[in-house]
């Protein structure tokens, strides 16, 4: 009777190591997938536009007249202390 107890014992212990093996691997499978479709979904994203593409174009638009200096200076403040971007002067009004 012993022996069979044991056997039982040994069976039920070698099942249970199985399955703690195999929910192991779907948790690793399952991570990496969400890692490769977390990468996948920000390359879907690109690279956003750099700050200084940003103040180009608000330099641009304050160069045409479309923006005083005061909002042309708190948009490049903004885009500075977004992006940490190094401090210019406007230019001069043409």
């Amino acid at each position: 009777m012993t022996i069979l107890a044991d056997a039982e014992r040994d069976a039920a212990n070698l099942e249970l190591l199985l399955w703690g093996g195999v929910l192991v691997v779907v948790l690793l499978l399952g991570a990496a997938i969400v890692a490769r479709l977390d990468r996948w979904r920000k390359g879907m994203l690109g690279p956003g536009p750099a700050a200084v593409d940003n103040l180009a174009a608000f330099r641009l638009s304050y160069e045409q007249g479309d923006l005083t200096e005061d909002e042309f200076k708190k948009i490049r403040t903004r885009l500075m202390a977004a992006k940490s971007l190094p401090a210019k002067s406007p230019p001069k009004n043409p």
